[in-house]
Order: structure tokens, then C-alpha cells, then sequence
């Protein structure tokens, strides 16, 4: 057989990387061409129909295949045959949960306004419950799940949560209300413990590791994705069952998850896990002296406060300025969580490739300019078009700092340490729309927005200089 190298002619043809391969010079092809792709000579067939192909004539005559795999499917195969059913129960329970959420996220402001006789005051206060059980508890969840292990966790938390569901929606009054959401705080902050550290235990395994930032992209769009259906078939469910059967059904998703969480889920091997970033230090405080953790931290606080200012102020600012509707304003909402859904794989992938900061600092950069546009922006459609650039800045830079966080927590206290990044971003929620509600109430939207444009920018320059 006469010598041949593919490789110069795939390069040429797709202008892809160089493709790190065995040489094509030994008696048989090589299968797999490592994270690239394949050359399958002709004779051998295709085994899936899923990647993309051509037909690929080498210098010798001889005719074969060279198949490119996209990063989502690379990603899903280098995951262990083990932990996949595993993958995708989380994956699909959390779809669902944040699904189950956002249907009630509608409903509850107006059940609590209009069915217990609460003010604003004690509606913003039963909103925010839930985040103050979790700031109060994050640390020790996180330490328990690096105690006892992520599936308990998970499965005992997703079954509290999903009292607290019910229970709110069954509530007499504002006790019973701040009893349940309390139960929900408690039950959310110990599956989320449990659910965040099983995800950076499995993409921290050696085959998967490479891949981090794509699979972790891959599960914000399909959170991104619950989130744009979610808000929409609420108020049509409630209208449907009444809110006291739509928390129900809701309390019985997360039922449902937990179940699958205790029989499809498998801990993930601890010796399969790299260890880097190990310190014997004990403390919570101790994991402040990683650069990488505090830069993930105001990572992720930065992130929530883009969250929150969309939350909080731009209805109202879309309001004055547009005097739009309940019904455009969701639209908006939908449109910019829809962003996620492409831009979460995307900004995986390059984040993988060429690294946390590349994809983090320009994602909280383009949220800089978003907020800053919101600022100043005179009409509608300057506003939408500004809250869309908001909304693809939050796209690009999530799911790189999530793979950030993941990168930074040291392996055998990975729990804890995901933990502070989750307090920085409760703490955020609970302190920030207050707080941005009075600023815009007294000098408008302005300077809300102009305010998280500086801390987004600021957060840009430290990821930047800390990120890797």
C-alpha cells in the first residue's frame, strides 16, 4: 500500500486545526483520530448516521470517510458508559424542575397578592425566602455532600423541595407561606449541593474534562430552554387546574426527579478524579486563598447582578418607555433566555478550547455594553435591541463560568467550594432588586443599569487577568 496522509487534504478542504492522529501509514486505519474525528475506509461502512460526512479520495486512489463529530457528540462520548443514564436523568430532571419553576414563577406573586391579602412588601419578602434559606445553608450543604455523597443529597433535597412546593400551595396564610417556602429554601439548597458537585465530578474525570465547558453549556440551554416554555404555559395551566392543583403537579415533577435521582443516578468513582487544587486547610474561608476561586465568586456574582437588574428594573424601564404589556414583556424575557439555548454549546466549546477567561471576559463585556445601551436608550426598539445584546452577553459568559467554578474547587471539597460561588449569587438576589428598586425610583433607570455596567466591566478585567 502506498503512503497517504488524509490529513493535508482534510485540512485544505475544511480548514479545520490540525488533526492530532496516528499515521495513516500502518497497516489498518486508525478508528478514531483523537478529539477530531475519523477516517473510515469505504468498505467498512459508517457505523452512525449522526456526524457529518464526506467522501474523501486519498493520494493512493483509495476512497473513504472522514467523519467530523460535532462537540456536543465528542463530549457525549467520552463520558463512561456508567455515569450516561446518569447524565441525562440529571439533565432532563433539571429541564423539568426549572420547567415546573418558571410555570409558577407568574402565579405566585398574584396567589400571594390576591388569595392570602398580602402588600407588596410581604410579597417581595415570600419571594425571597427561599434564597435566604440558601444563602444560610449553601456552605453546609456543601460540606455534607462532600461528607455523605452527592445522591443522597439529591434525592432527599429534591423531596423536600417538592413539600415546600406543595405546600405552598395549599397555604392559609403568610406563616404558613414563609413556613413553606422556607421548607423549599432548605430542600433546593441540598439538591443543588448534591447536583452541582455530581456534574464537576463527572467533567472532571480525564476522558471528560476536555469537554467541561461544552456539557456544562449543553445543560444551561436546555435550562435556558425551560425557562422561554415555562413563564408562557403558566398562566395558561393556572387558568386550566387553579393554582392550588398547578403546585401540586409542580411538587409532583419534583417528586418524580427525586425518585430517578435514587435509582438512575450512580455515584461518580472518586479515584476516576483529578487532583488538582488539593489543600489540607479545612476551613470555609481557606478556599478564598485560591486566585482561580475568588475569581469564579465575583464571576458569578457580576453574572447575578445582570440577572437581577433584568429581573428587577428593565420591566419597568420597558414599561415607561414603550408602555409595553404584561404579554410583550414576557416576550422579551423569552427572547432573551432563548439566547441561551444556541449560545450555552457554543460558548462551551470555545471555552474548552481556548480557555475560561477567553469566553468569560468578553461575555461580561458585551453585558457592559447591554446595560449601558439600556441606559440610554430613547425608544422601544432601541430598548429591545439593548436587552437583547444584555441577554446574548448572559448566554456567552454562564456557561464558561460555570466550567470556571467547576475548574477552581479543589477535588475533595468540591462541594463546599461550588457552594460560596451559589451564596455570592443568592446573596445578590435577595440584596440587589431592593436596593435597584430604590435607585430607579428615585433617579430612574439610569443609574441601576449603569451601576451593574460597571461591575460587569470591572468583573471582565479581573476574569481576564485571573481566569485561565
Amino acid at each position: 500500500m502506498n503512503k497517504m496522509n488524509p490529513a493535508k487534504e482534510i485540512w485544505r478542504m475544511y480548514g479545520a486545526r490540525q488533526l492530532l492522529i496516528e499515521k495513516a501509514t500502518r497497516k489498518r486505519y486508525p478508528k478514531q483520530w483523537v478529539q477530531t474525528g475519523s477516517w473510515v475506509k469505504e468498505k467498512n461502512g459508517l457505523k452512525s448516521s449522526i456526524h457529518r460526512k464526506s467522501t474523501i479520495v486519498a493520494k493512493n486512489g483509495e476512497r473513504g470517510h472522514f467523519i467530523y463529530d460535532s462537540p456536543i457528540l465528542l463530549a457525549l462520548q467520552s463520558v463512561p458508559n456508567q455515569y450516561r443514564m446518569g447524565l441525562a436523568v440529571i439533565s432532563s430532571a433539571q429541564g423539568a424542575l426549572n420547567f415546573g419553576f418558571g410555570v409558577i414563577v407568574p402565579v405566585l406573586p398574584t396567589f400571594a397578592a390576591s388569595t392570602l391579602g398580602l402588600g407588596a412588601t410581604g410579597v417581595g419578602f415570600v419571594l425571597a425566602v427561599p434564597a435566604l434559606m440558601r444563602v444560610a445553608l449553601n456552605a453546609t450543604a456543601g460540606r455534607l455532600s462532600d461528607r455523605i455523597g452527592r445522591i443522597p443529597m439529591m434525592t432527599f433535597g429534591e423531596f423536600i423541595a417538592a413539600l415546600g412546593i406543595i405546600g405552598t400551595g395549599i397555604s392559609g396564610g403568610f406563616l404558613d407561606m414563609v413556613c413553606a417556602r422556607s421548607v423549599l429554601g432548605v430542600g433546593g439548597a441540598a439538591a443543588t449541593a448534591g447536583s452541582s458537585a455530581w456534574t464537576a465530578d463527572l467533567t472532571s474525570l480525564r476522558s471528560v474534562r476536555p469537554h467541561r465547558g461544552v456539557i456544562m453549556g449543553t445543560m444551561g440551554a436546555i435550562t435556558s430552554a425551560s425557562w422561554v416554555l415555562g413563564p408562557a404555559v403558566g398562566g395558561l395551566l393556572c387558568d386550566l387546574v387553579g393554582q392550588t392543583n398547578l403546585f401540586a403537579g409542580v411538587g409532583f415533577l419534583a417528586t418524580t426527579c427525586s425518585i430517578a435521582y435514587a435509582f438512575c443516578v450512580p455515584e461518580v468513582e472518586k479515584s476516576h478524579l483529578s487532583t488538582h487544587l488539593i489543600n489540607k486547610q479545612q476551613n470555609t474561608q481557606s478556599l478564598f486563598s485560591y486566585p482561580l476561586q475568588r475569581a469564579a465568586i465575583i464571576a458569578n456574582a457580576a453574572l447575578a447582578a445582570n440577572y437581577a437588574v433584568a429581573l428587577s428594573v428593565l420591566p419597568l424601564q420597558y414599561t415607561i418607555i414603550a408602555n409595553a404589556s404584561t404579554l410583550e414583556i414576557g416576550c422579551l424575557f423569552s427572547a432573551m433566555a432563548g439566547m441561551g439555548i444556541l449560545g450555552g454549546p457554543i460558548s462551551g466549546a470555545v471555552s474548552d478550547r481556548y480557555g475560561r477567561a477567553f469566553v468569560v471576559a468578553p461575555g461580561l463585556t458585551i453585558c457592559a455594553l447591554g446595560n449601558l445601551a439600556l441606559a440610554a436608550a430613547p425608544d422601544a426598539n432601541t430598548f429591545i435591541i439593548a436587552a437583547l445584546i444584555l441577554g446574548a452577553g448572559e448566554a456567552v459568559a454562564a456557561p464558561a463560568i460555570s466550567a470556571a467554578s467547576a475548574d477552581a474547587a479543589p477535588s475533595h471539597r468540591r462541594s463546599e467550594a461550588l457552594a460560596l460561588s451559589r451564596t455570592a449569587t443568592d446573596l445578590v438576589f435577595v440584596a440587589l432588586p431592593p436596593i435597584m428598586g430604590l435607585a430607579a425610583d428615585g433617579y430612574g433607570g439610569y443609574l441601576p443599569f449603569t451601576a451593574v455596567s460597571a461591575a460587569s466591566a470591572l468583573a471582565a478585567m479581573h476574569a481576564a487577568k485571573c481566569l485561565r
